[in-house]
């Protein structure tokens, strides 16, 4: 009898083992846009080490991935693509990502992005991820980023394309294929879900500071040409 009983563990593990049914399989050569507009420390080590899933953790991505999937239902009837991939092919790797709405008619590309409170301006990683979606997409459409938070508030940025932005997302998304390549981690960066890392520990990152200076100086891949060396057609 007791093995059939429905506990509060029991749920948690049926969430964290149907989100884990979902997780993406990698290939060195293939770099994500939503890998590269983060810290680029935490994609490698779950590329070297795997993600443990915290429970709690899970519940709260259910709720994000049940909005996304809301709208997404809905908004498909509507003539808009949901899940649209988008890549590049540069030298050695391939960019790739999918978007979460794109409305072919009138070019506009969506992210939602749920969230326990919602900022004032929108976080760097989404607007780098965003941005790269633009250029990816190639036809230079209007963007925007929905951020909705637990209490159901709602707030909407339109964000304006950055030429200079999608530069770095090239040498990023490089300097993690180099560090993939090279099995070498790379250097730290700090921002506002770093207390909710399951690799802190790992990272062994002091929350009471920045980065340090050095680290600061370090060219993210010294030895990258030109970018447009590495653009293949």
């Amino acid at each position: 009898m007791t093995n059939n009983m429905i506990t509060k563990e029991k749920v948690y593990d049926w969430i964290v083992n149907a989100i884990y049914e979902k997780t993406r399989q990698y290939s060195d050569n293939i770099i994500h846009v939503s890998e590269v507009s983060g810290c680029l420390r935490k994609a490698y080590y779950i590329r070297k080490y795997g993600q443990d899933i915290i429970p709690k953790y899970a519940v709260l991505m259910s709720y994000g991935n049940g909005i996304h999937e809301l709208l997404q239902n809905y908004l498909i009837k509507k003539g808009w693509r949901i899940e649209y991939p988008v890549s590049r092919q540069f030298k050695y790797l391939r960019l790739v990502g999918h978007i979460d709405l794109y409305e072919p008619r009138q070019n506009i590309v969506v992210e939602i992005k749920t969230t326990s409170k919602i900022p004032r301006e929108p976080y760097t990683e989404h607007v780098r991820q965003i941005n790269t979606y633009a250029y990816l997409l190639g036809t230079m459409p209007t963007l925007y980023l929905i951020y909705i938070d637990r209490m159901g508030d709602i707030k909407v940025f339109n964000i304006p394309r950055n030429y200079e932005l999608w530069k770095d997302m090239i040498k990023r998304a490089y300097y993690l294929y180099y560090s993939i390549r090279d099995n070498k981690e790379p250097r730290r960066e700090k921002n506002h879900l770093c207390e909710y890392c399951p690799f802190k520990d790992k990272c062994l990152y002091p929350y009471s500071r920045h980065t340090t200076k050095k680290e600061k100086k370090e060219e993210l891949i010294p030895e990258l040409e030109d970018y447009n060396d590495f653009i293949m057609t």
